[in-house]
């Protein structure tokens, strides 16, 4: 069987993006606040994260701290 390894590196920055990618990451998931759990980033950082790096950008959706149970 031949199995890889997909590596996802959770960042909040172009410059953490360029860093996973020479690392060797697969991804990158692409959040704001991760001292908080994530939040979703600004229209900004994504655009500039999406320019710094060829990796495909998974972006969080989350807009508020706490758990991730909404009305």
């Amino acid at each position: 069987m031949n199995a890889s390894v997909l590596l996802e590196v959770a960042t909040d920055s172009p410059l953490g993006a360029r860093a996973a990618e020479a690392a060797g990451a697969s991804r990158i998931e692409l959040c704001a606040g991760l001292c908080t759990g994530g939040l979703t980033p600004s229209l900004g950082t994504i655009e500039r994260t999406l320019a710094a790096t060829r990796l495909p950008v998974m972006v969080l959706l989350r807009p508020r701290a706490g758990d991730f149970l909404y009305d």
